[in-house]
This record gives C-alpha cells, structure tokens and sequence, in this order.
C-alpha cells in the first residue's frame, strides 16, 4: 500500500479477518508520492509478489520479489513520458487461467481497458477488453 505521505507497507496474512500484519517497506519519502496506481502480481513466479507502479511522469517500474524485507529490485518496464501516463487503474491476476506470470488488466483514462497476458519483466501480449468511449 503507498500512503499520501510516500510510505509503502505490505500486509501479510490479509483475510476475512482483517489485513493481518503490517510491514514497512520504505518510510515516508517524497519520490512514492508520484507513485500512482500501484498494484501487486506474482509477475516472476517467485517466492513473493512483485510490485506494480506507475509514476506521475508515465515511467513504469516493477519491483520484484517485494515482501517483508523490502520492496525488491527496481526493473523499468516504460520510460518517463509514456503512455502509460494514462492509466486509470491496473490489477492483476491470472485471468487466462493458464498459470504464471500474471496478467495485467489496466484501465485507460480514455475508457479503453486492455489486458496484457502473460506480463513478466516485460508487458505481455496487448488484448482490448473494452473500447474507448
């Protein structure tokens, strides 16, 4: 989760009981404050999920094997200046029902939702889902 003051915390055993505990990833500091939408997938098959973010300039980084310990090692997936300044909302899971990497559902500021497939350390095959308005 990034909070408005640039922190990042991960909870682990998050159920119907509550978002279970709460782990620090970074102190508060201004760079997280452009990082804006974030999610979390199991982009590598690893041992943790990996962290998701667009920042405010279009610049795509994935952080990888993000869990207690940190927020993993940074892999840029867009350049400042994307397209990706655009996105509305992203998740991700395996919609495709063929196993990992997860996919990646993002919705367009236009309307567009597009899901990529199969999403690693690189996007994966581009679908539209919905059309733009």
């Amino acid at each position: 989760m990034r909070w408005s003051d640039g922190e990042v915390t991960d909870h682990t055993t998050v159920g119907d009981k509550g978002f279970g505990t709460e782990h620090r990833l970074m102190k508060p500091k201004s760079a997280w404050k452009d990082a804006t939408p974030v999610t979390a997938g199991d982009f590598t098959a690893g041992g943790n999920w990996d962290t998701l973010v667009r920042w405010s300039d279009g610049r795509v980084s994935q952080f990888q094997e993000t869990g207690p310990g940190g927020v993993g090692k940074e892999v840029r997936m867009a350049p400042a200046g994307s397209i990706w300044s655009h996105d509305s909302v992203m998740t991700a899971g395996s919609y495709d029902s063929n196993g990992r990497p997860d996919d990646l559902v993002v919705r367009w500021s236009d309307g567009e939702t597009t899901v990529y497939t199969h999403t690693g350390a690189t996007f994966g095959t581009e679908r539209m889902l919905v059309a733009p308005k």
